[in-house]
């Protein structure tokens, strides 16, 4: 028996449209990456400033989960969660803000699959 027989061979149809996906999301990674070096330097420092967040840590797991379930906060949005959210579920009124750029069109086809699971 020939070894290579047993083998299924590779969908080459599929690869190519595997290829052309996977082309196509680097090409729009490109094109963010060209819009964000072309912006203003002060939008640029907005966008990619992480000094807006702050971690929370607590002793186990069940303390974590604990205080979620208090402020009504899904325990799978247990890693990030909107400080606004937050504030609000605290009765902290925080003062407004000018956020002035935008988020990236782009939605993971993958990502957005598992968060319709």
């Amino acid at each position: 028996m020939n070894k290579k027989a047993a083998f299924t061979p590779r969908n080459v149809q599929t690869g190519q449209r595997a290829d052309k996906e996977f082309l196509a999301q680097l090409e729009n990674l490109r094109q963010e990456f060209e819009r964000v070096s072309k912006m203003p330097q002060q939008l640029r420092q907005r966008v990619t400033d992480s000094e807006y967040w702050c971690a929370v840590c607590f002793q186990s797991r069940e303390q974590l989960m604990a205080f979620l379930k208090v402020l009504d906060i899904p325990a799978k949005e247990n890693k990030y969660v909107d400080g606004l959210v937050l504030a609000q579920k605290l009765g902290i009124t925080l003062p407004p803000a000018e956020v002035r750029f935008r988020l990236s069109d782009h939605v993971d086809k993958d990502f957005q699959e598992l968060t319709e699971k």
